[in-house]
């Protein structure tokens, strides 16, 4: 299966919940005309973090 992104259309979603409202977020962003995006780290060692990474790297990582 291969989904076109760019033609990707999420309109009237129904955002019930604190994490519907952060992925929302983190879709408008994405899409965005900026090179990066904004994420939380788990903070498995200590207190998370919100970091920037450049959308080509997540891209890559995610197809290796």
């Amino acid at each position: 299966m291969e989904i076109d992104f760019n033609n990707l259309k999420i309109n009237n979603l129904s955002l019930r919940t604190d994490f519907d409202k952060k992925l929302q977020n983190f879709i408008d962003e994405w899409f965005s005309s900026s090179k990066t995006v904004f994420v939380q780290t788990s903070g498995s060692t200590g207190v998370p973090k919100i970091i920037e990474v450049q959308k080509e790297k997540m891209q890559f990582s995610a197809i290796k």
